[in-house]
């Protein structure tokens, strides 16, 4: 998993190749199998984290679980001034403190007086508004996707046309998928919800779920390591995803209302899963989810 923090490339991306046929060999002429990722969007959802948030650092200092967009231009400058400021006062205030400590215990012994031992500071207690949301959840329906790069659509073993528009990674159908040429890295999607809503967590397949008659075409395409989920606000979390695992790989966090559209780019995929095949070289996810509590 990647350890630094995803930073635009300053380059324009060129334009996306055509998309060849997508092909697939010894196929039976059979339809889709029913999709092995079951339930419906009504149904409550295990709120299990599967996936993983990293805490990343800059000099903006930490992000736990979310954080913030970088800061630019003077606003920049204002906190690189101020931050040594406020470590010069913390430090002056502690050494204070332990001067006047020693003096007061060195007065109180001189006098005779029995010593008595400093009680134990309790640890300060964590605020339940900073935790991952930790209760049943479902998935927010009626959201929809635009993106930044979309395939052309292909024909498949059966001559039948296959589309990958961002719409598909919101319809519940992990068989259909977004798809986009090459790396996809630095490539958007944008969700937009009908309403407001308190966003608990977000999950996503990330990779092409189908099985096309007894061949699994999740390993040949390029899957996605690691997104970066930005909120309306500017907030945001970078989210990682094991290889090799075909079910929604899910995140908790902390209640967040959300008004507006929510952005996911892409950080990190892997390689295509056919070296030489460049009709593989392509990424695709099949489905993503945004939960609100149940």
């Amino acid at each position: 998993m990647p350890d630094e923090w995803f930073r635009p490339d300053d380059e324009e991306p060129g334009p996306d190749e055509p998309c060849p046929a997508e092909s697939v060999e010894d196929t039976p002429d059979s339809e889709d199998p029913p999709s092995r990722h079951g339930g419906s969007e009504e149904s409550p959802i295990s709120s299990t984290t599967s996936g993983s948030i990293r805490v990343l650092t800059d000099e903006t200092g930490p992000s736990v679980v979310v954080g913030h967009a970088l800061a630019t231009g003077a606003s920049a400058s204002a906190h690189r001034r101020h931050f040594p400021i406020w470590i010069l006062v913390v430090a002056a205030a502690l050494v204070v403190g332990l001067v006047l400590g020693t003096f007061i215990t060195q007065s109180r012994d001189s006098t005779g007086a029995a010593r008595v031992p400093p009680r134990a500071l309790a640890p300060a207690p964590t605020s339940t508004a900073d935790m991952p949301y930790q209760g049943r959840v479902k998935a927010i329906s009626g959201v929809r996707a635009t993106a930044s790069c979309v395939s052309d659509p292909a024909v498949d073993s059966q001559h039948e046309l296959v589309r990958y528009d961002a719409k598909f990674v919101v319809d519940d159908k992990p068989q259909t998928a977004w798809r986009c040429n090459g790396s996809g890295e630095g490539q958007q999607i944008t969700f937009t919800l009908t309403h407001p809503a308190r966003i608990v967590g977000v999950g996503m397949i990330n990779g092409y779920a189908k099985v096309f008659g007894n061949v699994d075409l999740y390993p040949q395409y390029r899957r996605v390591r690691t997104v970066r989920w930005t909120m309306p606000d500017g907030t945001w979390f970078n989210q990682d995803f094991t290889d090799d695992d075909q079910d929604f790989q899910k995140i908790m966090i902390p209640p967040h209302t959300v008004s507006g559209d929510i952005t996911l780019t892409i950080i990190a995929t892997t390689q295509p899963g056919l070296v030489g095949e460049p009709t593989r070289d392509s990424v695709l996810i099949s489905s993503v989810q945004l939960y609100e509590a149940s």
